[in-house]
Order: structure tokens, then sequence, then C-alpha cells
């Protein structure tokens, strides 16, 4: 029989465990909570969260400085996912978190010990349970013509307002709470109440609106939208204002253009063209990627003054407007560029958008692969250009002028926060990459890279690839092992030193060469 004094001291060192034991677990995700997004609390929290959905009502009103909205996230946790960490940043340094979000429930419950941290809010893992919980909380982001994600334009033509979104790299958490970080991919469902005269766009179809009329001003309409297959914070956008659309009664792709109203006349005249481009190139990668267009519609909204060429959101990529719509009669130069971003991100919809980066260190990956397939596109498609002539002339040389400084990076480069993402938009991103993946495909044999490909695509279709997962697919379909092949292109900085030795006999002839 154990004497009472052991017995306690027993009991106390297993309570005294059982507790640090839990405390570990619940400070396990604080541990990693500094400003932006670390590349340990992405790994911590695509470990133990799972089935993310995000369900957001927002309201569009003309003028307003701020968006209002509501959101529900259903999210699954394992027993060790600790407390909760969403990512919520407020760009004006005088605001504090905390007021920009309110009335937070937890599986049906109002809670009011959630903290705001480090750009970051913790829900107590007390009000959490192992497996499917919900969350729901009101929240405001502001709007503006330039510094937020979501942007105002004034059109100086005819006074007209519209609205858009851009939350690449990880700008999603400006606007409303989420897991903002490309590998834990979510399903959306979206609605917006906005003007009755506006059109709503984002990346799914209409499931139905209704007309809310007010007394003395104009009637609102509530869009719903269908949800959205499992894609990235940074591919979900919409966008709203009184756009004229044009239907492309061609497609099976469920095309149609937006365009701001006083460029109406102007998109007429490019649609047949920019259509036809549209279906073909779709169709293209289809083929190439023997994967089924992935996204429900694919439509094209035209932005004027668009930060970017263009950006691929699933089923809507955003086009800035002077590269589409020519002010002028458009040089052939200008017909191929146009096609060359059109095309670039359509390949995105599946390089990027159905099969997406498992972080920003692989951004290259996505970028150089929509360059690299948006020629092959050009080659099929425009036979009338030069297509690789082209590509090296666009190419090869502004990378070689970033390769040689001092400064220059490996194609993979480390991001161990993604609020350095951007610093890694570069020419070695958009240049040298697509260069080395050309280089691959001389290297594998076009068939058997085309294989690789196919392969990475079906494997991880609506989920997320590393550069390694490519590497491994090249291995299976050519024989071959390609590690220090793949490290020493991708992972190492710099250009390649080829030095060249050789001897000639007495009449100056060469006998030897030997390249090292």
């Amino acid at each position: 029989m154990m004497p009472l004094r052991i017995l306690f001291l027993i009991t106390l060192v297993a309570l005294v465990c059982g507790v640090s034991e839990g405390a570990r677990a619940q400070s396990q995700m604080p541990d990693v909570l500094g400003p932006g997004v670390p590349r340990e609390l992405a790994r911590q929290r695509a470990e133990h969260y799972r089935d993310v959905r995000y369900a957001l009502d927002v309201e569009l009103v003309p003028g307003a400085e701020m968006l209002k909205g509501t959101i529900k996230i259903g999210v699954t946790l394992d027993a060790a996912a600790g407390d909760l960490v969403l990512d919520w940043r407020v760009l004006k340094k005088d605001t504090e978190a905390g007021e920009r979000v309110s009335d937070i429930t937890v599986n049906d419950k109002r809670i009011a010990d959630a903290r705001f941290t480090n750009e970051h809010i913790l829900i107590p893992r007390a009000h959490l349970t192992t497996g499917a919980n919900t969350l729901e909380m009101k929240f405001s982001s502001p709007i503006s013509a330039s510094g937020s994600a979501v942007t105002r334009y004034l059109d100086r033509e005819d006074k007209s307002e519209y609205i858009y979104t851009l939350f690449v790299p990880s700008d999603a958490s400006t606007v409303f709470p989420c897991f903002d970080q490309p590998d834990l991919k979510a399903r959306f469902h979206l609605s917006v109440v906005a003007p009755e005269s506006w059109r709503v766009v984002t990346n799914t179809d209409s499931e139905g609106r209704t007309v809310m009329h007010s007394p003395g001003r104009e009637s609102v309409v509530r869009h719903r939208f269908a949800e959205t297959e499992p894609i990235s914070t940074y591919v979900f956008a919409f966008a709203a204002g009184p756009f004229e659309s044009f239907r492309d009664k061609s497609s099976p792709y469920g095309t149609s253009l937006f365009v701001r109203k006083s460029k109406a006349e102007r998109a007429r005249k490019e649609l047949a063209e920019v259509f036809r481009l549209n279906r073909e190139a779709l169709k293209f990668f289809e083929d190439y990627f023997d994967f089924k267009f992935p996204f429900p519609k694919y439509d094209l909204v035209i932005i004027p003054e668009f930060p970017f060429n263009g950006m691929e959101h699933a089923g809507a990529t955003f086009l800035r407007e002077e590269t589409i719509l020519f002010p002028s009669d458009p040089t052939a130069a200008d017909l191929l560029a146009r096609a060359d971003v059109m095309m670039h991100e359509a390949a995105h919809q599946w390089f990027g958008d159905l099969v997406t980066m498992r972080w920003f260190d692989d951004l290259w990956l996505k970028e150089g692969f929509a360059t690299f397939m948006g020629y092959k596109a050009i080659e099929k498609l425009l036979p009338e250009f030069d297509a690789w002539k082209v590509f090296h002339l666009r190419n090869k040389p502004l990378a070689y002028l970033t390769d040689v400084t001092k400064g220059t990076t490996p194609i993979w480069q480390e991001i161990l926060n993604l609020s350095a993402a951007k610093s890694a938009y570069g020419n070695i991103v958009y240049r040298k990459a697509p260069s080395m993946l050309r280089q691959a495909e001389f290297y594998l044999g076009a068939e058997q890279f085309q294989k690789a490909v196919r392969l990475l695509v079906k494997e991880h279709a609506y989920a997320n690839a590393t550069w390694d997962d490519l590497v491994r697919a090249f291995e299976r379909t050519s024989g071959r092992k390609l590690g220090p092949w793949a490290d020493a292109w991708v992972k190492r900085r710099g250009m390649p030193d080829v030095r060249a030795r050789w001897s000639a006999d007495a009449r100056g002839r060469v006998r030897r060469l030997t390249l090292e």
C-alpha cells in the first residue's frame, strides 16, 4: 500500500505537468506571432488548420471611405491547434486594430477576450473545439484612391466611380480577418450590397440578386455569388461599378468582358480579337496541361490605372486598361504585348490558381512558368511572331543585367515573412526564371517536361506545390536524378561560370578544347 504522502506528491507532479503541457499547447502559436505572416506561424497553421471557409457580406456605398461587412469563418482544428490565430492588419497607424472589428462570436457564443496583437487576432483555445469551428465578426476597412487593398477609381471623363480589390501577396488581411497564407486554401462565399446601377464581378457566377428600395435614394441590390473552389486569399477578388459588360457568346468558358462606361465604344473595336485570343489561349492550356479549365467561368475585368499589367484572380483576371485597349492604332509590338499579358494571366489559372506555390519563396515558379507558358501559346496561336526570338530579347538581357550585379539573388529566395514578399518581384523572378524553365524543357526533352507538368497539375489540383515537387515529377518522367542540377540553377545566385581551355598545334589549329 502506497503511503499517503507519496501519493499526494505523485498527484501534485501530475497536475503540474498537465498544466504545463496545456499552457505549452495554448502558447504554441503566440510564440511565433511577429507582425506580418511569419513563416513559422504559417507552417503551424497549415499543420493544425484545415477545411477553411469564408462567408463575406459587404456593403459598397458610393463615396464612402470605409468598406463595412461581416465575415463568417469556418475552420477545422486538430487537438494540438492551441489558440486560433487570425491575420488582421490595420494600415493606418493611429487606428487600433480592435476598433475595426466587433461583435466576435465563436461557436455561437459572444466572446470578449479576443486579443489583438502584432497584426493578429488571438481566439483563446477555451472557446474552440477539436473539429469544426465557426467564428463570426463585423469589420471595417479603408477604401482609397491609392495605398489600400480596396481601391476607388473616379473616371475623369464621366465622374463614375469604380471599386476593385488587389490582395497579392498578403493584403487580404487588411480588408477582412483571415488566414492570409497561400497554403491555407479556402472556399469563399461572397455577398455584396451595391447601388442598383452598379455591376459586381468576382471569382464565381451570380446565384441571384435582390433589389432593396429606400425612399429618397437610389435602390440597392444584394448580389449573391456561388461558392468558389478552394483558392488562396491572394487570388480572391471583386470589382464593382457602372461597368459595361460584353459576353463572348462563342466561349465555352462563360467569358464576359467588363469595362468602364466611358471606354465601352473603344472596347467594342477590340472585342473580336480579345475574345479570340482568350478562347484560343484557354483551349491551348487545357490541351497542354491535360486538365479542363478549373473554374466555373473566366471573366476579363479591364481596370484603368491598374498597378500591374494583369492579376490572375481565379475565374476573373483583372487587366490594365492601357495594355488591352489601345488609345490609337496599335503597332505589331502593341499587339504582341497584349497577347503576352493575356496568355500569361490565362496560364496562371492552372499554374498559380489551381496549383499554387506553398509559400512565396516559390513566387518565381508561378511567375516564371506563366511567362514561359505564355510564349508557348504565342508560338502556337500567333505564328506571325517569332515567339522564342522575342522571348530571348525580352527576357535574357534583363536577366543578365541583374544577375551580374553583386546584389543579385538566387531564383528561389527565402522569405521569412510575407511582409517581405513584395521585395522578391523583379528581373530574377520574371526574366531569369522563365529562361531557366526553357532550358529545363530542352535539357529533359519537351515530351518528358510536359508529362511532368501534367503530373504535377493532376496530383496538386486545388492544392499547393513547391519546386521540389516539380523536380520529383521531372525525375519520375525522365528517369534521371536531378537534385544537383535543380539546386545549381535555382538555389545558387549569379550566372554560370564557364571556363574554356584549349591547346593548338604549330599552325594555330585547335587540337583540344575543354569546357568546365
